[in-house]
């Protein structure tokens, strides 16, 4: 053997391939027993587990809640740091920027905010 080599005492390198022989009831026995690097699935392109996890329903569904949660905490940050008597471009205050939004072009006050925030870093807290 040499260093890297794969050791023969590997469980289970040629599960699942030609190269599996039944032994008894429950066991199975890899025939050759020192593989040559060809020979191990994994290692090749398209081979058992190659490069690639198999879609997963309950991850991915996971993930997209988990991002539509921390859109929703980032939100409501903005509008926890939204500065109501900051003064929006040296003007005027920023609520009173987010209620000409409101009052002239239907904005939901939330949006309101939202919008004055990013129109001005200056209405945000610091």
């Amino acid at each position: 053997n040499y260093f890297g080599a794969i050791h023969p005492g590997t469980v289970g390198w040629c599960a699942g391939t030609k190269y599996s022989q039944d032994h008894h009831k429950h066991h199975y026995e890899c025939k050759p027993e020192n593989p040559s690097l060809n020979m191990i699935p994994w290692l090749n392109e398209g081979g058992v587990g190659f490069d690639h996890c198999p879609p997963n329903e309950r991850v991915t569904n996971t993930i997209k809640e988990t991002e539509r949660q921390m859109q929703k905490i980032m939100e409501e940050d903005k509008l926890v740091s939204f500065c109501g008597e900051c003064k929006y471009k040296n003007f005027i205050s920023c609520s009173d920027r987010a209620n000409y939004l409101v009052d002239n072009y239907g904005n939901n006050p939330v949006e309101a905010k939202k919008n004055t925030i990013k129109d001005d870093e200056n209405c945000r807290k610091k």
